[in-house]
């Protein structure tokens, strides 16, 4: 597990087989600082958004090992898990009116049927 936000954004690097000068021609760095970044404890958000899109890795996920942060992904989660479950229940009910529909017009087609027979 990587320590520091610049450790793992260089093992993300490296597993894509990026060295510091082609990671820092995909963001606009020199070869100096694209290895700056990979010594970072902190980074700026624009950056690490840049680089989450250059390597295609979310690497806002490192910060969720942090309780605080943790604690409000876990909330937001739970936002997303309660409007999930209410869409849910929302197409369960949709689907029982649909089935009830359906057999009202296979009643009617029934009542149609006899009809014609009658004539």
């Amino acid at each position: 597990m990587d320590k520091y936000i610049g450790a793992l954004i260089e093992r993300i690097a490296k597993s894509k087989e990026l060295n510091s000068r082609t990671l820092g021609l995909l963001i606009n760095k020199t070869k100096p600082g694209t290895a700056d970044i990979f010594k970072r404890t902190v980074i700026d958000t624009d950056l690490l958004i840049e680089l989450s899109d250059k390597l295609d890795y979310d690497f806002f996920s490192f910060f969720y090992k942090n309780p605080i942060m943790d604690r409000f992904k876990k909330q937001e989660e739970k936002v997303w898990l309660d409007k999930l479950a209410l869409l849910k229940n929302e197409i369960s009910r949709l689907k029982e009116l649909q089935d009830q529909m359906q057999d009202h017009i296979n009643t009617q087609k029934t009542y149609i049927l006899d009809l014609k027979k009658r004539k």
